[in-house]
């Protein structure tokens, strides 16, 4: 299984239509071995900004983009050492607050 566990830390600035960056520092926990190959997770870091539009009567719509960051660590058996490799995923997300 992989899974990132993160804390999203965001900075919103106030207004009516609240412009804000988003932070999304943790681990990524991942584990995969197969004919002597073993990949375990590690790193993830997620970066962003948005916009958030706070309202009683319309519900409390939002807008991302944001990039998130995972490294993998790779060993091989019979060889030294670890070799570290990342994947990045760029994402858009529309969503409504709860």
């Amino acid at each position: 299984p992989f899974l990132p566990v993160f804390v999203d830390i965001k900075f919103i600035a106030p207004g009516k239509a609240r412009f804000y960056i988003v932070i999304d520092p943790g681990y990524c926990f991942y584990n995969y071995s197969s004919q002597g190959t073993t990949q375990t997770g590690g790193l993830y870091l997620g970066g962003g900004i948005g916009i958030w539009f706070p309202s009683k009567t319309k519900g409390n719509l939002f807008l991302q983009v944001k990039y998130n960051f995972i490294t993998i660590n790779t060993s091989v058996e019979g060889y030294v050492g670890n070799t570290s490799g990342s994947i990045g995923v760029f994402s858009f997300l529309v969503g409504v607050k709860i």
